[in-house]
């Protein structure tokens, strides 16, 4: 069964599953990547919009209310948090989303490669 988160404000919200489009599109394209992740997880105590198992790469999605000087200021004492609890978090627009996804897919893979164990492939595996 799902987590269900209860804001301050009273709504509510499920978790495990993308809350708005562009994290639909993006929560798409990473299960066609293969990833494993988690949509709006809680890690260490925050809901973070993707989490990658496994790694401490954590990705937040950022549309216009994050231009806002007070959603800015939590923003940053999450990045501080999160941070300093050992976690990389890469920051994608929701413009970037829409209008460039597969380099938004590159830039991700950029990401994740340092966190992947290297397989060192004997010669038959190269034949």
């Amino acid at each position: 069964m799902p987590t269900i988160y209860k804001f301050s404000d009273g709504r509510r919200r499920t978790g495990g599953q993308p809350w708005t489009d562009c994290e639909g599109i993006l929560f798409n394209a990473l299960l066609h990547e293969h990833y494993r992740f988690g949509c709006n997880v809680a890690v260490s105590g925050k809901i973070v919009d993707f989490r990658f198992y496994g790694t401490p790469l954590l990705i937040e999605l950022h549309g216009s209310i994050h231009k806002n000087p007070d959603k800015q200021k939590l923003d940053e004492a999450k990045r501080i948090y999160l941070e300093s609890k050992g976690y990389t978090i890469l920051y994608l627009t929701n413009k970037q989303v829409l209008t460039d996804l597969d380099e938004c897919l590159n830039t991700i893979r950029e990401a994740y490669l340092p966190f992947v164990p290297h397989v060192k492939l004997s010669r038959r595996d190269c034949v």
